[in-house]
Formats: C-alpha cells, sequence, structure tokens
C-alpha cells in the first residue's frame, strides 16, 4: 500500500463513490449506513493504490524466477 500514487481517475471515481455512499443511505433512510463513506472519503484523500504497479510486478516476478534458478 502506497500512498500519493493513484491516478486522477481513480482519485475522481473514489469520490464519486463516496458521494453515493453519503446520499443513498439518506434517501433509502437509514443514515447510519453513511458512515461507509469515511473510509472511501479517506483512500480518496490520500490516493492510496493497493496493489504494485504493473511494471513493478512485473520486475518481481522476473527477479523471483532468477532467485528460482539459481536456488536449482
Amino acid at each position: 500500500m502506497t500512498y500519493y500514487t493513484a491516478s486522477f481517475e481513480t482519485v475522481v471515481l473514489r469520490f464519486a463513490l463516496m458521494m453515493a455512499a453519503v446520499i443513498v443511505p439518506f434517501i433509502i433512510g437509514v443514515p447510519i449506513l453513511a458512515i461507509i463513506s469515511l473510509p472511501i472519503f479517506l483512500a480518496a484523500m490520500t490516493a492510496v493504490t493497493f496493489f504494485p504497479p504493473k511494471s513493478k510486478a512485473k520486475i518481481l516476478a522476473i527477479t523471483e524466477d532468477i532467485n528460482k534458478t539459481k536456488a536449482a
């Protein structure tokens, strides 16, 4: 998990999801469910990414392959 590495598109989508998580519970009459929006808000504001970038994943896979061949 790394902070401030999410794309702008991801941040905007998280913000839209947060707004939906705030509005929908009030429409359906269960305002306590709006608390779900807090983690979404924090994820959007910190632009956290939960998965490594694809290039890093490829590098890790290559490194693991090299280590396996050395061990064999």
